[in-house]
């Protein structure tokens, strides 16, 4: 079975196409001088994918007729989690960075 498909333990475990947004974020500067060029802000991440959950990872309960008024906590601290790890490599990513340019 592709690992990407492949069915949940539980609820709240992140799943690989979830955690494939943890490099494509982390590669995203802070801040952008060219306007409309993508930059990451936690917070904005936060509300994006909170609100847009289905549409990039597909619902929790499979329908969304099953939904329950819970699932939107689960969400939330879903989106946390994971952009915890974005922030775990943006962080790797800065420390190598410095690391290569000979900086300690």
């Amino acid at each position: 079975m592709n690992g990407l498909c492949s069915k949940r333990q539980s609820l709240m475990q992140l799943m690989p196409r979830h955690l494939a947004w943890v490099e494509k974020l982390a590669q995203r500067p802070e801040r952008s001088r060219s306007p409309g060029r993508p930059t990451y802000d936690r917070e904005h991440m936060q509300e994006h994918f909170c609100e847009n959950y289905t549409r990039f990872f597909t619902p929790l309960r499979g329908s969304l007729a099953k939904a329950v008024p819970s699932d939107a906590l689960r969400i939330s601290i879903m989106i946390s989690s994971l952009l915890d790890l974005v922030d775990a490599r943006r962080l790797e990513l800065e420390e190598a960075s410095a690391y290569d340019s000979g900086g300690t």
